[in-house]
């Protein structure tokens, strides 16, 4: 019966010892939070690259090896064509998936000033991918090779070199 009890203490006090350790962690965790979290959802930083309205894109063209592509959408229909080869019946669901890559651009971080462009493949740029507006004004992305480090591709904002950005898979995927 002296053991039991030895070993009902020891059980008492090794849990009282865990009652504190869990209140000074969400006490320590509650007062070293400074607030500085910018979304309420949890989710990540990001950094705006390029951003218009998915209506206001009116030609998406892209080269990669070499080849270069272009869609154009039909302004009676809506739908999206190649004016290179017009017999061609394009799925409207991967140029939808593109159009959604495409008209809002965000990074996850980016590297200023610009080191060696080289480096990063983006002298020459990887893949190009341009879109005209219905303004008239084009934008172009420079995509550079991808960096399993920073789980994305490099870019760069319509040729400027003073910034890359870290674009993430998605935009190059769907092109």
């Amino acid at each position: 019966e002296a053991q039991v009890m030895k070993r009902q203490k020891k059980l008492i006090s090794l849990i009282a010892i865990l009652a504190v350790v869990v209140a000074a962690y969400f006490a320590v965790s509650h007062f070293t939070d400074d607030g500085t979290d910018s979304s309420d959802d949890g989710q990540a930083d990001y950094i705006q690259v390029f951003n218009t309205s998915r209506d206001s894109i009116l030609e998406m063209s892209w080269e990669f090896y070499d080849n270069r592509y272009t869609l154009v959408r039909d302004d009676a229909s809506s739908d999206w064509y190649s004016p290179d080869i017009p017999e061609a019946q394009i799925d409207q669901t991967y140029a939808s998936a593109m159009l959604s890559a495409i008209y809002s651009v965000t990074a996850t971080s980016s590297i200023e000033p610009a080191d060696e462009l080289s480096e990063y493949e983006l002298d020459p740029a990887f893949m190009l991918i341009t879109v005209t507006l219905d303004t008239g004004e084009q934008y172009t992305l420079h995509i550079g090779m991808y960096s399993s480090f920073a789980e994305g591709y490099y870019a760069l904002d319509n040729g400027a070199e003073d910034t890359i950005y870290i674009i993430p898979s998605s935009v190059f995927n769907a092109f």
